[in-house]
């Protein structure tokens, strides 16, 4: 205090002008604010951020039609044939009515082109030639126009040939490569430009290889034509329906141009497993995926192989999920099974012995039940006292198993492959003396609160996504309503903090087949492992369904549960719905079932890391170690040996994670409150010394 009276003193003493005292009382708490505010620190989620890898190539974000999005081209007939008046106007009429519908049905989102045959050209037989090569791109794959779309479908006219087979392949060249893609071919007549015949054309596109399916809809169709519809799909594994008027050929091609258009994407940087250790390639964070044909055992399962290295003071946390074939009908193959089977230092010696390795019990994908799919989660805890000093941090080799048992082995799918993703993570590990700080955790349902429940209200429409990835986020207290057809899955996201539980709740009403259903519901967490699941049977009357996980999510309690069910980190949690196909020769086009979620965060936020898995593509396979930013082989090595003999004095704090800087709070004031307190007593200051030099003034 005095020497800031001094400053006071000797400043408004000297010939200084008012202006000037004015100024330095102004400058004086300008600076107690600065100060003040400079007091309160960042949050410090992780004193090392989740790592990124150094030097390694990220794979590009997909595109508009790019690796793993599911696109659809729709092919119009616009034959002669067309023009004929047997559909409550001409069939022409009915197809446009019927495209109309199904553009104004779809996600703004959706990727869908369309071509249409037969509108330049006379079916003149004179024509043929030109005929069978008239074919018209009307849209190129692409987020749909839906006004400039229908637009163009309602100046339509028909007149020419029939070139399905040349259709098909311009489609196919439409499409592309990548991705799943669907072609959804809508007839009147059999193929009138062959040769080559048009189910040999299909099967070519077949053999071109995996990822693309064509639908066919016979509208008003022949034997003939029907079955040579029927043939073109079955060659990719497609499904054919008929339509004898306007509603039912509007019903269908929704039916197989939405299950197209979201039908599960699978997700992640494409990789693949070696079935050696030597051709093992290194992964780094974030999301992979992958296609194999599944080994049919039954206990002596082939291991599949990457690597990972494990950054300094992380968690390393691998999951496995795996797809069972279903095709656009609903209809499955054969359940399918995957799981983390373990996890291996390659260092030799005593790291071959590591046992710090938390596993599941593995995730089967049912191809015709209703329970959701999925992963497999493992976690390689970092535990300076169990690291042996010489253990290499960047060997870790991961051993996956993907199979199906003998007895659920069908002989026509055992050569069909399957889509698989995997996710690598790595946990920041909080200080011991960080940890303490947190909230324990509740064990169990029982305890000094009575969990809620999350209850029904007036609901909005909510169009659930095709994977966790594509998911809409929620909020907790909204209720959201959807439709799902009999073999889908959909998926949505509700952001979870440190403290809360999330709780979800299900409701259908009766069954619009007019039979017994059965609807599967699951809570996945942040690694898309099921916390919580349940199942809806209804036929004549509606059901509910309420689910959470068993306690709220604490940093101390996320691997109490491990061989249980998992409550796991803080994050976004995926609320899944799939409904059964116990019918698979009963045609589900047009069969919605509409249901309704509710959501609820149980609790208020506690404290806790901000770190959270990453939802992000991993870099690209490498035959080197993925590092994090700022590390060596030789570091990583280096630093696992000093920590497992110096974990408690270090304060290196590129290898720990803190909790968030509300911890302060713990020991007093938190910083915010002290800027505040210092800012106040510097006005005070100013003013006490503007004061007391206004008094000498007087006095002389």
């Amino acid at each position: 205090m005095v020497v800031v009276q001094d400053f006071f003193k000797d400043s408004f003493s000297s010939s200084s002008s008012k202006r000037l005292r004015v100024t330095i009382v102004v400058t004086l708490l300008l600076a107690a604010w600065t100060i003040g505010f400079s007091a309160i620190p960042a949050p410090v989620a992780a004193a090392q951020d989740s790592p990124s890898p150094s030097g390694v190539e990220q794979p590009a974000p997909t595109g508009e039609g790019g690796t793993g999005e599911a696109k659809a081209e729709l092919i119009m007939d616009l034959s002669g044939s067309m023009l004929a008046d047997d559909a409550g106007g001409t069939r022409l009429d009915a197809a446009k009515r019927a495209s109309t519908e199904l553009i104004d049905s779809l996600p703004d989102d959706a990727l869908l082109g369309m071509l249409v045959y037969g509108q330049r050209e006379s079916s003149d037989e004179s024509n043929r030639e030109r005929g069978c090569q008239d074919i018209e791109v009307l849209s190129p794959v692409q987020k749909v126009d839906k006004e400039g779309l229908k637009s163009r479908i309602a100046g339509l006219e028909a007149q020419g040939y029939t070139p399905i087979g040349n259709a098909l392949r311009k489609a196919a060249d439409e499409l592309g490569s990548d991705g799943e893609r669907s072609i959804i071919l809508v007839s009147d007549g059999i193929d009138t430009c062959a040769p080559p015949p048009v189910c040999e054309v299909a099967k070519e596109l077949a053999g071109q290889g995996v990822g693309l399916t064509i639908h066919t809809v016979g509208f008003k169709v022949d034997e003939e034509a029907r079955a040579e519809l029927e043939c073109v799909a079955q060659a990719t594994g497609g499904q054919s329906m008929t339509a004898d008027d306007a509603t039912q050929l509007a019903d269908h091609m929704k039916f197989l141009t939405q299950r197209s258009v979201q039908g599960y994407e699978t997700t992640g940087t494409p990789f693949e497993f070696s079935e050696t250790k030597e051709g093992a390639k290194w992964l780094g964070e974030g999301k992979y995926q992958t296609t194999l044909v599944p080994e049919v055992a039954q206990h002596d399962r082939t291991p599949l192989y990457y690597r990972i290295a494990v950054p300094k003071g992380h968690n390393a946390i691998v999951t496995s999920k795996v797809l069972a074939n279903i095709d656009a009908e609903g209809k499955g193959q054969q359940d399918v099974r995957t799981e983390v089977d373990e996890i291996i230092n390659e260092t030799g010696g005593k790291c071959q012995d590591d046992g710090r390795m938390g596993s599941l019990t593995g995730a089967e994908a049912s191809a015709d039940s209703w329970t959701p799919t999925s992963a497999d989660a493992s976690v390689l805890a970092w535990d300076s006292d169990r690291i042996e000093s010489s253990c290499d941090q960047t060997k870790w080799l991961v051993a996956n198993n993907v199979w199906v048992y003998d007895g659920d082995s069908v002989a026509d799918y055992r050569d069909e492959p399957v889509k698989v993703e995997v996710s690598v993570q790595f946990e920041p590990v909080l200080k011991k003396q960080d940890a303490d700080k947190l909230n324990e955790g509740r064990s169990s349902s029982t305890g000094d609160k009575a969990y809620k429940k999350a209850t029904f209200g007036e609901a909005k429409p909510v169009n659930g996504g095709n994977n966790a990835a594509q998911a809409p986020e929620v909020k907790s207290g909204d209720n959201i309503s959807d439709t799902i057809v009999p073999g889908e899955q959909k998926f949505y996201k509700i952001p979870v903090e440190w403290g809360q539980r999330p709780v979800i709740a299900a409701r259908t009403g009766n069954s619009e087949r007019d039979n017994a259903d059965s609807m599967g519901v699951a809570l996945l967490n942040p690694f898309e492992v099921s916390v919580a699941d349940g199942t809806m049977h209804f036929y004549q009357d509606s059901e509910d369904l309420n689910l959470s996980t068993d306690r709220p999510v604490e940093y101390n309690n996320r691997e109490s549960n491990v061989g249980g069910r998992p409550v796991a980190n803080a994050g976004y949690y995926y609320a899944t719905v799939r409904m059964a196909n116990y019918r698979p020769d009963e045609e589900v086009s047009g069969i919605d079932q509409p249901f309704q979620l509710a959501f609820l965060l149980d609790n208020k936020p506690t404290k806790g890391p901000d770190w959270r898995p990453t939802d992000k593509n991993g870099p690209t396979p490498s035959d080197k170690p993925i590092l994090a930013k700022g590390e060596s082989e030789q570091e990583t090595s280096k630093d696992s040996s000093e920590d497992a003999s110096n974990e408690s004095d270090s304060s290196d704090t590129d290898s720990q994670a803190s909790a968030s800087s509300s911890d302060m709070e713990d020991e007093g004031m938190s910083p915010l409150v002290i800027g505040t307190v210092v800012a106040v007593v510097a006005v005070f200051i100013g003013i006490a010394g503007a004061i007391v030099y206004q008094n000498k003034k007087r006095k002389e």
